[in-house]
This record gives C-alpha cells, sequence and structure tokens, in this order.
C-alpha cells in the first residue's frame, strides 16, 4: 500500500476515518470490485474491475495492451478506490435521504509489476496475464 500524500485526508468527520491495515484489508477482501481511477490523453477515466489482494500487494484485472493497464505501464499514477454500501436511508426530501457506507481510497504513484502466465510447453510464448500489480 502507497501512502496518501499530505492533502488527501478525511475532512469532514474525521474521528470515522481509519488508516489501520487491518480495517483497509477487510474493505478490500470483502469487496467484489474496485475502481480504478488514471488520467488518458488529458482526460480522467475511471475504470471499474476486479482486485484482489494478496499479502501487501493489489491486484487488479485487466489486459496489459488495454487502455488503464498501457497507461500505468507507462508510469501514470492511478487511484484505486472500493466501496461497500451498507444501506440507503430514504426520505421525502433529499435532504433527508442518505447512504450507509463503508470504503476506501489508496493512490499509487507507479506501476511496480507485470506478470506473465507460465508457459505449458518449453516452446510456448509466455501469454501477458490479465492482472497487475499497483
Amino acid at each position: 500500500m502507497s501512502e496518501s500524500p499530505p492533502n488527501i485526508r478525511v475532512r469532514r468527520h474525521p474521528e470515522r476515518g481509519h488508516h489501520e491495515r487491518d480495517i483497509l484489508y477487510s474493505i478490500i477482501d470483502g469487496a467484489w470490485y474496485c475502481h480504478a481511477a488514471t488520467v488518458r490523453d488529458s482526460w480522467p477515466v475511471v475504470i471499474p474491475t476486479l482486485h484482489i489482494r494478496i499479502g501487501d500487494q493489489l491486484y487488479i484485472h485487466g489486459a496489459v495492451a488495454a487502455g488503464l493497464l498501457k497507461n500505468l505501464g507507462e508510469g501514470a499514477p492511478v487511484c484505486v478506490t472500493i466501496t461497500h454500501l451498507d444501506g440507503l436511508v430514504l426520505a421525502r426530501s433529499l435532504y433527508n435521504a442518505d447512504a450507509d457506507f463503508v470504503g476506501m481510497m489508496n493512490l499509487y504513484k507507479k506501476w511496480t509489476k507485470t506478470f506473465t502466465y507460465p508457459r505449458k510447453n518449453a516452446g510456448d510464448e509466455p501469454k501477458p496475464l490479465t492482472a497487475c500489480a499497483v
């Protein structure tokens, strides 16, 4: 996991923010998918994708030749967010409606690793793995 820049912090109700690894890991491990955001050609792009955590590494699913992972391979920073929606508070007034959720955001400055599938036979070319670690 990377450290957040100093200007990124919970400002409203900071007592609700947690930075302990166990809490963040439970959010990551309990989610089915995440959103990965980066900038492509001066435009922000957010991609929903699958993820898994192994140890301290977060792996996100995608094709190495696709836009998101290609950008990461070129050194673009990425923001990964995960949200668990626990419930909705419905009301007649928009001002009284709310959502109960738990979420996390982590910023990564740089792509750290790429992986390939192992070769099945000695003469086979390695195939790009559709997951990457950030």
